[in-house]
């Protein structure tokens, strides 16, 4: 198969794909692609963020085929106004990358909103032009007592951007409405809360690594 690992996590709530496309010869899985895909693919200058997008596309038609019992080739993704990729009548699924790191999340139960994020160790950031762009003021106060402060910060961005990219709408939303406890993996919104109970996990792949999962299960309607 394609990934180097398949795992179930947050609690069996989700199912976790991992992919090292350096150490995966992508060549044979081309053909699952949609041809709008190949096209978006081959417009990649960066070789690395090519095989990336490749890798992540194939991995999540892979997990949904299992899942819906359907050909990987005949799966059709929509896309939101934010260009987040779903299937109508599929489980929501979303695709992180950072270096040779390629993660894909599928959520078990039907109408879960799933997110996940993940950030290499080896990327260089700047968190002074960052933070007070990114963070609300509990989670400067967190930061600020960390001793390893750049590992601090990587764990606490992971979690944020998981749980926008959960809503599917990413960073077109500003993160510093979404809160962040990383001491007890809570989530609290300043404004704008969806309607419905988080859950957030810190997965531990035991590589360079930092990686956060988001799980929202919206309130059921009640009758009108």
């Amino acid at each position: 198969m394609i990934w180097t690992s398949l795992q179930p996590v947050a609690d069996g709530k989700a199912e976790l794909a991992w992919v090292r496309p350096s150490q995966t010869d992508l060549k044979p899985f081309i053909y699952l692609l949609s041809d709008d895909e190949r096209a978006r693919a081959a417009r990649f200058l960066n070789e690395v963020d090519r095989k990336a997008f490749i890798a992540g596309r194939v991995a999540a038609r892979l997990l949904l085929s299992e899942r819906t019992a359907r050909s990987p080739h005949s799966i059709r993704f929509t896309y939101s106004s934010h260009g987040r990729p779903a299937v109508d009548d599929g489980p929501d699924f979303n695709i992180s990358h950072s270096g040779d790191h390629v993660l894909v999340a599928l959520a078990r139960d039907p109408g879960t909103m799933i997110g996940i994020d993940a950030e290499c160790h080896d990327r260089a950031t700047d968190l002074t032009k960052v933070e007070r762009l990114v963070l609300s003021g509990p989670e400067i106060a967190w930061l600020n007592a960390c001793e390893d402060r750049r590992e601090a910060f990587l764990q606490l961005w992971v979690m944020k951007e998981a749980v926008l990219k959960a809503t599917g709408t990413g960073l077109s939303t500003d993160p510093r409405m979404v809160c962040i406890n990383p001491q007890n993996a809570s989530v609290r919104w300043t404004e704008g809360a969806p309607c419905g109970n988080w859950q957030m996990h810190q997965l531990d792949l035991q590589s360079r690594i930092t990686v956060a999962l988001a799980l929202f299960e919206p309130l059921a309607e009640g009758p009108g």
